[in-house]
């Protein structure tokens, strides 16, 4: 009589499907403070901890038209539509926002 035990069946992940990036958390910026409730349009500098380092700024329901910033420090405009903006920091931990302009309608 043989006393060797059976073979070990290991469950393996799916490795057919490459493993899907993870979006960063957006985090919401009140700019009514900065900016009047009106204005369509604000000109902005996004400062970022890492050259390498890229945000994307969106009003809400708006993020496939947001602005992307790149690097350290960047100035772009973004488009509002309310006292609210989003950033999602891509590479980032820290991010510093300068208002620079805004343009009413």
């Amino acid at each position: 009589m043989d006393m060797t035990p059976p073979p070990a069946y290991i469950a393996q992940a799916d490795t057919d499907q490459p493993d899907a990036p993870v979006e960063p958390t957006p985090i919401k910026i009140d700019v009514a403070k900065y900016i009047p409730d009106t204005a369509i349009t604000v000109t902005m500098i996004v400062s970022l901890d890492s050259a390498a380092a890229s945000a994307l700024v969106y009003a809400p329901g708006d993020e496939k038209h947001g602005t992307v910033f790149k690097g350290r420090r960047a100035i772009d405009e973004v488009r509002l539509a309310g006292p609210v903006l989003f950033i999602k920091l891509y590479g980032a931990t820290t991010y510093d926002i300068q208002y620079i302009t805004y343009r009413m309608p």
